[in-house]
């Protein structure tokens, strides 16, 4: 007769220490590989989002002061006020060194930058009406972007260059009237005609000035904001902080010779000696901040990002 013969007690429970090693060991491998993920695409994120904020600073900067025709020299009444200083279209704010007064700001610099919007151009023909009274233009209607009242733009040629704000249009709704084919509009400036003798054919751009800055965004976590008619925009969430040197030309052979603080750019006290030192900047070089929004654990510093912008407007210049 064959005995049967089971585990014994000693057996069975170094049998079950070994499973509950390997389940323990698994656990802790799985938990490991769930937060390497974890990170591993929070830092993709944080790559990302600061690919795209120096995207969307890229062509602001390298347009800066672009106005199809002479540069800047005089502001409109209703221009906002973080940008009066129209003929400065590139101009800063340090925030260890400067008084910043901006509204939703958190920290960081500002960056204010100025420039013709290109992707909506008019062109002109021989309808400009100046005289005594202010000057009027008629334009072909286009269907997606057209000028509206209290909106600030640039007649402009390649010998002049005359910022208005539009006063009044018709029809009054603009184009967005389906049987319009051509809009009036009515400056207020009585010199927007000054085209002169200009052969070039003159052009109508709508004027924008965009303000970059650390603000809050609607979920209470810190972003990189953009303002734009007195309304701020989120761009990129996560940005903590915004750090700027600008890179000066000291000798006029455009290249840059330093980098200095906005605070440091210039020490006149009238906006027109101001405006000639800024003219100096060719380069900006930025450094962001990026804390991560959704890291459960916490185990995630901030990282620190950086790069330089050339102003392209400025050196391609005579």
């Amino acid at each position: 007769m064959i005995r049967q013969r089971g585990f014994s007690l000693i057996e069975l429970m170094i049998a079950s220490t070994i499973s509950l090693m390997m389940i323990a060991a698994l656990g802790a491998v799985m938990v490991s590989t769930r937060t390497t993920q974890r990170t591993t695409q929070t830092l993709a994120m944080l790559q990302e989002d600061a690919r795209y904020a120096f995207l969307a600073l890229t062509r602001d900067v390298r347009m800066a002061g672009y106005t199809g025709g002479y540069q800047l020299d005089s502001a409109p009444a209703s221009w906002p006020p973080e940008t009066t200083d129209i003929a400065n279209p590139l101009h800063g704010l340090d925030d260890e060194h400067d008084t910043i007064t901006m509204s939703g700001r958190t920290g960081g610099d500002v960056l204010h930058l100025v420039r013709a919007d290109t992707d909506h151009a008019f062109v002109l023909d021989t309808a400009c009406q100046g005289g005594a009274g202010a000057a009027r233009f008629t334009l072909a209607c286009q269907p997606t972007h057209f000028p509206l009242a209290g909106q600030t733009w640039i007649a402009t040629s390649p010998y002049f260059t005359e910022t208005f704000a539009v006063t009044s249009t018709d029809p009054s709704a603009g184009c967005a009237t389906g049987s319009a084919t051509t809009l009036t509009l009515v400056s207020d400036s009585t010199t927007a005609c000054g085209f002169g003798s200009d052969t070039a054919t003159p052009r109508l751009y709508p004027l924008i000035a965009h303000s970059y800055f650390v603000g809050t965004n609607d979920e209470g976590e810190p972003a990189l904001m953009v303002r734009q008619d007195g309304t701020d925009t989120e761009l990129v969430e996560g940005i903590s902080d915004l750090q700027i040197l600008y890179g000066i030309d000291d000798d006029a052979d455009k290249s840059v010779d330093r980098y200095v603080r906005a605070d440091q750019v210039s020490s006149a006290t009238t906006a027109s000696a101001r405006a000639e030192d800024w003219r100096r900047v060719l380069a900006i070089r930025l450094t962001l901040t990026l804390t991560p929004t959704n890291d459960l654990d916490g185990t995630l510093d901030d990282r620190i990002v950086s790069g330089t912008i050339a102003v392209r407007n400025r050196l391609i210049q005579p």
